[in-house]
């Protein structure tokens, strides 16, 4: 009988294998696709900095200093530069290759005695006496905790009948492109409310590679087209830059963006210990404000496992109670501070919106400071205020936010634009 069944070999399942097997416990990873990062498109994504800086562990990444954020419409479009003195993001490439994030703590996971299995794709987990059956489409596996570490869609969810309680929030499309005009390690950041009503958009350089990185993340109660439309849309918004653009690979799918009603843990069986827990997307963590979900991922990871090694090694597994009420403490409360400034972003209208971003890259310093603190509400605010009094019809923005931000608390956020 193993102790750990670990479903998915993600970047939270993978850190999880790795901690539970360099403390001692028999671990095996199961994974659905037959390699890691087989869930996504090659793409990159990047760690702000005040995530980067809360890892206990060291990642190879690539720290960028400068970012122009682009807004506006026809002779209005504005394209602003940002410089900062260090990093202020991180950028780590996602997917199968040998130079990305998920292959880096695949292998790190290897060089301890966690097994991990692809092609294993889950099917179901039951109690049976004092352990838990995990079945695949091929084999059966006894184990004393489950780890569900596989996605926003977590089938150990649907399977237990509880994926009604998660709530997507978000649903990003990402390529990885071929011919855009683009330095190496450049960022754009792209924001129009009348193209793309509550979202964001990026393009991301490769650090060592001629290729790019080309997203967004929509928001489904704004949209009123299909994600792919948006996407074209986006090309069409940067014709010097992805006008010769060429897909390479696609990813696309929903994300949580720091789902405030999710499971973070269940019981399976009659001892009412929790012990099926969730971590990384399938247990709703990421940060709400602009989707970032790599150093949540990570973290949720770190906590859970501490609370299953501390459960098993005193052999009281009612220890693993406590993975909900420190995950709330310690994670959610932090990612649900941060709602309102999504939600000051989201009240904005498109004019607005590029005021503010004026404002933003008049003040690197501002912006640095919160790339470093994650304070976003207590930097930005004041640079909200500036906005506002040069422009008079701001001043019905408090009410606005007020209905936005009710709105969207109340809003189960569904998937008709998929």
């Amino acid at each position: 009988m193993r102790d750990v069944v670990v479903i998915g070999a993600g970047i939270s399942g993978l850190r999880s294998a790795e901690l539970l097997a360099c403390a001692g416990l028999d671990v095996v990873v199961l994974e659905k696709n037959g390699t890691v990062g087989g869930s996504f498109g090659e793409n990159l994504e990047a760690f702000p900095e005040y995530h980067y800086a809360k890892l206990d562990f060291q990642i190879p990444t690539t720290g960028v200093r400068e970012v122009k954020l682009y807004c506006g419409e026809g002779q209005f479009r504005q394209k602003l530069s940002l410089k900062f003195k260090a990093p202020v993001f991180r950028v780590v490439k996602r997917g199968s290759a040998p130079d990305s994030i998920d292959s880096y703590l695949y292998h790190r996971a290897r060089k301890t005695s966690a097994e991990i299995r692809f092609n294993e794709k889950f099917e179901s987990a039951k109690p049976e006496d004092s352990k838990i059956i995990v079945r695949t489409l091929t084999d059966d596996y006894k184990c004393r905790v489950v780890l569900a570490a596989d996605g926003v869609f977590s089938s150990v969810l649907k399977s237990l009948h509880l994926s009604g309680n998660q709530k997507t929030e978000g649903v990003g499309y990402i390529a990885k492109v071929d011919g855009a005009r683009l330095q190496q390690s450049e960022i754009l950041g792209i924001f129009n409310y009348k193209r793309w009503p509550g979202s964001y958009c990026y393009v991301m350089g490769y650090p060592k590679e001629d290729y790019a990185t080309v997203g967004m993340t929509l928001r489904p109660p704004y949209a009123d087209s299909l994600v792919h439309k948006y996407y074209d849309s986006l090309i069409a918004y940067l014709p010097d830059i992805l006008g010769n653009a060429r897909m390479v690979d696609l990813t696309r799918g929903f994300v949580t963006m720091g789902s405030r009603d999710r499971v973070l843990s269940t019981s399976l069986g009659s001892s009412g210990t929790n012990n099926v827990l969730f971590v990384g997307e399938a247990g709703g963590f990421q940060d709400p404000t602009l989707a970032f979900g790599l150093t949540p991922a990570l973290q949720s990871a770190g906590l859970a496992s501490d609370c299953i090694i501390r459960a098993l090694k005193d052999n009281d597994l009612r220890l693993l109670n406590e993975f909900p009420v420190l995950a709330r403490q310690e994670l959610v409360r932090v990612e649900t501070k941060r709602l309102s400034f999504r939600y000051i972003l989201e009240s904005m209208t498109e004019n607005e919106l590029s005021s503010f971003l004026e404002t933003i890259a008049r003040n690197p310093d501002t912006v640095e400071r919160v790339m470093r603190t994650g304070e976003y509400v207590r930097y930005f605010l004041p640079l909200v205020a500036q906005t506002a009094s040069r422009n008079p019809r701001m001043l019905s923005f408090p009410f606005r936010f007020f209905r936005t931000s009710r709105a969207l608390k109340s809003r189960r956020v569904g998937s008709r634009n998929s």
